[in-house]
């Protein structure tokens, strides 16, 4: 049965690879593929949402006096957003939480390797 989809793709090289038309060869799947913008919502929404929190939320805000206190000011934030700050996308969680709980889950279902 032949797959009637819609594909989305970011700009690139990638997205235009003969090797990519095969891989959908064998499971019958032939998208119709629709490029997206540049900086477009859609293409990379979860690092355009970071990057608009990041400026709005620590840059926009800041004077830094040199690199090095920009450099400073950005990590203390980046640990804020990763280690305490809860995300609604990931179900009130923190990413470092996601993470864990994601490795945990992985582990649990993971098959036994027999020699």
């Amino acid at each position: 049965m032949l797959c009637n989809c819609a594909a989305l793709k970011a700009q690139g090289r990638k997205s235009r690879s003969r090797d990519m038309a095969e891989a959908y060869k064998p499971q019958n799947y032939r998208p119709s593929l629709r490029y997206l913008a540049y900086h477009h919502p859609e293409g990379n929404s979860y690092i355009e949402r970071f990057h608009r929190s990041l400026k709005e939320e620590e840059v926009g805000l800041s004077e830094y006096r040199n690199l090095e206190e920009a450099r400073e000011s950005i990590a203390r934030y980046l640990r804020e957003y990763n280690h305490h700050r809860p995300h609604r996308g990931l179900r009130d969680r923190t990413p470092r939480e996601a993470y864990v709980s994601l490795q945990s889950d992985l582990r649990n279902q993971a098959l036994p390797v027999q020699f």
